[in-house]
């Protein structure tokens, strides 16, 4: 973002902004910057004595060796069980819960009144039941049923228009009918 004249904020283009930081590598990275760069770390002019100074400095992770061995922190951990023991903390109560819920679903008046009249309508539907296969009768035990296919039932409902009856042996009827051949 860039600040013209006025104060508005500007954002520039992806080359612009590589071309200023071109300009800005090829101004400041000079030989002497790099040199200077490297003496301050020790490494150049190369000296095994400044290296192994360097390395030394870092060589435990920059810890000093007086925390390296230092007892105390082995003992801590046995101080604070024997003699720093606080109170144990008291139990926490479980709570119980001031919701019930069913199937996700939170229990209210008007859903229990729901479930309710579901309940009857369920008792409704079942005393109907009852009293229809009662009013129909029960289904007499080794009658077999047959079933037909759509043009069975035209053929059927057209014999029945024309009164022709099936007889116990699977035989229409011909009586009071006509057949036209």
């Amino acid at each position: 973002m860039i600040n013209d004249d006025t104060g508005d904020l500007h954002s520039i283009s992806k080359p612009a902004a590589l071309r200023i930081a071109s300009a800005a590598w090829t101004a400041r990275m000079l030989p002497t910057n790099v040199m200077s760069g490297f003496a301050s770390t020790g490494l150049w002019p190369v000296s095994l004595e400044n290296m192994m100074k360097r390395y030394n400095l870092f060589k435990d992770g920059g810890v000093p060796r007086s925390y390296l061995e230092a007892f105390w922190i082995e003992r801590r951990q046995i101080l604070r069980a024997e003699m720093l023991s606080l109170p144990a903390k008291a139990k926490k109560k479980k709570t119980q819960r001031k919701r019930i819920d069913v199937g996700g679903r939170i229990l209210t008046l008007e859903l229990l009144n729901e479930i309710d009249k579901t309940k009857e309508e369920r008792a409704a539907a079942a005393k109907m039941k009852a009293t229809l296969q009662r009013k129909r009768g029960k289904k007499e035990k080794g009658v077999k049923r047959i079933t037909l296919s759509k043009l069975a039932l035209r053929w059927a409902a057209a014999a029945a228009i024309r009164g022709l009856r099936p007889l116990p042996d699977g035989q229409i009827s011909t009586r009071n009918s006509e057949v036209v051949v």
